[in-house]
C-alpha cells in the first residue's frame, strides 16, 4: 500500500532531490540544479505531495516512492502548476501518479486556487485526459546555435522582461524565472533588438531567451541573425514560447529556429469523483 502526504511531512521539497535522481537518473546536472528548480517554479511544500511506502517513515528517503511538485509561478494565477511528476520504477503500475495528482488537485482547490496546470509531453496527452485534464495550449521550445566570438556583454539589468506580448514581442519567462536565472544578460543590439538572456546553468553552453523585442524597422530574419552573432559559436540558444502568439513562429521556423521540443499545457479544475 502507498499513502500520500504533503511535502511538509517529509521535511520540504528541498529534500526530494535524491528521489528525483532515482526516478530520472543523474544525467549531467549542474550543481545546485534542484534548488534553482524549486525557486524558479516557486514550489509550495503545502501543495506538493509525496507517495510513501505503507508504514514507512515520511522523513526517510527509503520510504519515498513518488512525488508531484506544485508551484505558483506568476503567469499561472489563478491556477497552480506542477513542477515535476515522478514515480520510482518499482512503484509504477499501482496508480501512484494518479493518486498524487488527485491529491494535489484537491489541495489546490481547497486552498482557493482554480485548478492545476501541467506542461505535458504530447505522448502523455491521453494519459492526462483520462485523469480529467483538458488541453489549453501548445508550447514549443525552439533551438538554434550561436556563431559569435564571445559571450554576450553584460547589460544593465534595470528592467525585467515585459509581461504582455504584442506583435513584436515574445515573453518566455516570468519575473520569478528571471529573478532566479543564472548569469543574466540584457542585450540592446541595433539588429537583434532588446533581448533578455540567461545561461541555462553554471558552466553550461546554452542560453535561454526570457524576452525579445524586435525593432519595428528590422526584419525578423535580420533580428535572428543579429542575436546569433551575439551568442558564442557552438552555444545553444533556446527560445520557449506559445507558438500561437509570436512573430517568431511566423517568421523564423523552421529556419533558423527549429522546434526542439513540443508540449501541451493541460488543466484540471475538478476534484476526483467520490470513491475514485
Amino acid at each position: 500500500m502507498i499513502r500520500i502526504v504533503a511535502a511538509t511531512e517529509v521535511g520540504g521539497a528541498h529534500r526530494l532531490e535524491s528521489l528525483a535522481l532515482r526516478v530520472f537518473g543523474t544525467g549531467d546536472r549542474p550543481e545546485g540544479w534542484w534548488a534553482r528548480k524549486l525557486a524558479t517554479a516557486r514550489v509550495d511544500d503545502a501543495l506538493s505531495r509525496v507517495a510513501i511506502a505503507d508504514h514507512g517513515d515520511p522523513r526517510s528517503p527509503r520510504s519515498w516512492r513518488g512525488y508531484v511538485l506544485v508551484g505558483m509561478p506568476q503567469d499561472s494565477a489563478p491556477f497552480v502548476r506542477t513542477a515535476g511528476v515522478g514515480v520510482v520504477a518499482d512503484a509504477r503500475g499501482q496508480r501512484v501518479a494518479t493518486r498524487l495528482l488527485d491529491a494535489v488537485v484537491a489541495a489546490a482547490l481547497a486552498a482557493g486556487h482554480r485548478g492545476v496546470d501541467v506542461l505535458a509531453e504530447p505522448r502523455l496527452g491521453r494519459w492526462y485526459a483520462a485523469r480529467g485534464f483538458a488541453a489549453v495550449r501548445e508550447h514549443w521550445t525552439l533551438r538554434t546555435h550561436g556563431r559569435g566570438d564571445a559571450a554576450p556583454e553584460l547589460g544593465a539589468i534595470a528592467t525585467d522582461p515585459p509581461h504582455d506580448p504584442d506583435a513584436t514581442m515574445i515573453v518566455t519567462g516570468t519575473a520569478a524565472v528571471w529573478s532566479t536565472a543564472v548569469d543574466r544578460r540584457v542585450l540592446d543590439d541595433p539588429y537583434a533588438g532588446h533581448v533578455w538572456l540567461s545561461r541555462v546553468g553554471p558552466r553550461t553552453r546554452a542560453w535561454i531567451v526570457h524576452g525579445w523585442i524586435r525593432r519595428p524597422h528590422v526584419a525578423a530574419a535580420v533580428a535572428a541573425s543579429g542575436l546569433r552573432d551575439r551568442i558564442p559559436a557552438g552555444d545553444a540558444l533556446l527560445v520557449p514560447l506559445a507558438p500561437a502568439v509570436s512573430w517568431i513562429t511566423a517568421n523564423l521556423v523552421p529556419h533558423p529556429l527549429r522546434v526542439a521540443e513540443r508540449a501541451w499545457l493541460v488543466r484540471r479544475t475538478t476534484p476526483a469523483p467520490t470513491g475514485h
